[in-house]
């Protein structure tokens, strides 16, 4: 006689089994949590017309900003677990638990699908100013103790992170001005209101190659295929690394047999030549990791960055 929680068991896998195989069933909303025409929106556009075909279904993307992408977050979190919402993160999933009282637990009512695409953030300065290496930044930010001015896209942005990474590398003070988005940093940038500023190297390439600002490093632990010329800021001060990266997410809960088809399709339409292309022209790197290897870069910045807010004081605004 088969005992009930084994038949209990038993229907539960084939439930689980039977759902897996009958997915897709319907169109599948890729949430977007930012404004439409950003870098996030071009990897998932991307992607957008190979995951629809290798899914057979249509793939709607749909805007959430707010609040640091949480809002589009906290909607993904609390959607149906079975694999018809999706979600295109960036780093902010792992900050904004350390800065920010969430109705909701990123790390916990999400569960991760694959990396998108790894990217880069540069250090470039007013080119008026003198430095032109790391050590040149280093040296003029202790001759000159809160002079230099770095700008953000607002407080506990990668881009702000980045330079507090580099004030306690480099034993430095130097003053953080948070503007709310990329593209007024960048005009006070070329304007002299600030002297530097790490931005996503997608954003900073027009402005790069028109020698309208000069690159001083990559602040990821490799340098970037667009500038190969361009050393990383952990060349002079060892250890030193912020990585960017975008990657989709699922609620939690969602089958893994589902999972798992999520990240070969998407990997699959990532690693497309076209795509590819597209993507490096955009400033990124491979991305189209395995959902485990994703699952560890998730934690460790989150354990990095919750470890850099408490030391340095960071708090939101």
């Amino acid at each position: 006689m088969i005992k009930p929680w084994i038949a209990a068991l038993a229907c539960a896998l084939w439930s689980c089994l039977s759902f897996a195989q009958e997915f897709p069933s319907r169109p599948v909303r890729l949430v977007v949590p930012f404004p439409p025409g950003g870098s996030t929106d071009i990897v998932a556009r991307a992607i957008q017309p190979g995951l629809s075909q290798r899914l057979g279904q249509t793939i709607v993307i749909e805007h959430k900003p707010g609040a640091g992408s949480s809002i589009g977050l906290e909607m993904v979190a609390r959607s149906p677990a079975d694999g018809h919402t999706i979600v295109l993160v960036s780093p902010n999933l792992v900050v904004n638990p350390h800065l920010y009282k969430l109705n909701f637990d990123p790390m916990k009512d999400l569960v991760p699908i694959t990396q998108a695409v790894q990217s880069y953030y540069i250090l470039v300065v007013n080119n008026a100013l003198s430095a032109r290496t790391v050590a040149d930044v280093v040296a003029l930010a202790k001759a000159q103790p809160g002079k230099l001015t770095y700008g953000s896209w607002g407080v506990g942005a990668h881009s702000h992170l980045a330079g507090e990474l580099l004030d306690r590398s480099a034993g430095v003070k130097t003053v953080h001005v948070p503007y709310k988005g990329s593209v007024v940093a960048l005009a006070d940038l070329m304007g002299g209101q600030i002297t530097m500023m790490f931005d996503v190297l997608s954003t900073a390439m027009p402005q790069i190659r028109a020698a309208k600002l000069r690159a001083i490093a990559v602040a990821g632990s490799q340098r970037s295929p667009q500038l190969p010329e361009v050393p990383t800021v952990g060349e002079t001060l060892p250890g030193y690394s912020v990585e960017g990266w975008l990657g989709f997410l699922a609620p939690a809960g969602t089958p893994p047999q589902v999972v798992a088809r999520l990240q070969r399709d998407l990997a699959a339409s990532l690693l497309e030549p076209a795509v590819q292309q597209r993507l490096q022209e955009a400033g990124y790197g491979k991305g189209a990791t395995p959902t485990e290897e994703f699952a560890r870069l998730l934690k460790s910045d989150y354990e990095k960055y919750g470890q850099l807010i408490r030391e340095r004081g960071i708090k939101a605004e």
